[in-house]
């Protein structure tokens, strides 16, 4: 998978790099899944094709998923100020910190033996060495 670059976030899954059809045709995922906590905020949200979408469903992402996630919260990331853009011109709340926290809270408290969704229909232990 390549990095994202400056307007590719919103045009390929954020989960497996496939590029979205166009008219842009990608779904919204709860990074941090809804059922475990209601975060509606912009941080929380990646853009997933149909297929990624549906296999993570409910569950939490793999230690690399969570590794480009947390790069939106660097200071003067490129995704970072996207996201800052976005909420300004759409007015959507941003809370970072609260978005982070959550997921740090989920991703540090995982027993040895949980199992993470990665991509299709493999899900993987935690690689709690990327997860810290």
């Amino acid at each position: 998978m390549g990095e994202p670059g400056p307007g590719r976030l919103a045009r390929r899954c954020f989960y497996c790099d496939a590029r979205l059809a166009e008219p842009v045709r990608g779904h919204v995922d709860h990074f941090v899944p809804w059922s475990r906590y209601p975060d509606d905020t912009l941080d929380n949200f990646v853009v997933a094709d149909q297929r990624c979408n549906g296999f993570k469903s409910s569950s939490l992402a793999a230690a690399e998923h969570l590794t480009r996630w947390t790069r939106r919260f660097a200071d003067g990331s490129s995704e970072s100020a996207q996201l800052s853009d976005l909420a300004r011109r759409t007015t959507w709340e941003r809370l970072p910190d609260r978005s982070r926290n959550v997921a740090r809270a989920f991703y540090l408290r995982l027993p040895s033996d949980a199992r993470l969704w990665r991509l299709g229909k493999e899900f993987v232990a935690p690689d709690f060495k990327a997860i810290e």
